[in-house]
């Protein structure tokens, strides 16, 4: 019994895994084209420093009181 459960498990578990791997390139969502051209904007807006961008410009501080120094 035990050399079957390890048979199983060594000609099962990789079937397994090119069934799964199989399964999940078949079904894999493409972008229409618009949204890749909306993807393509948001990354360019990005690095070119657009809202909320890591170059994006800090926000306006609020005014400092005499307390504050």
């Amino acid at each position: 019994m035990e050399g079957f459960l390890w048979s199983l498990a060594t000609i099962g578990g990789p079937i397994v895994l090119i069934v799964a791997i199989g399964y999940a390139l078949m079904t894999r969502r493409r972008l229409p084209p618009v949204e890749k051209q909306d993807q393509a904007d948001a990354v360019r807006d990005v690095y070119r420093g657009g809202e909320g961008g890591p170059n994006a410009p800090p926000t306006a501080t609020p005014p400092r009181s005499e307390k504050d120094g």
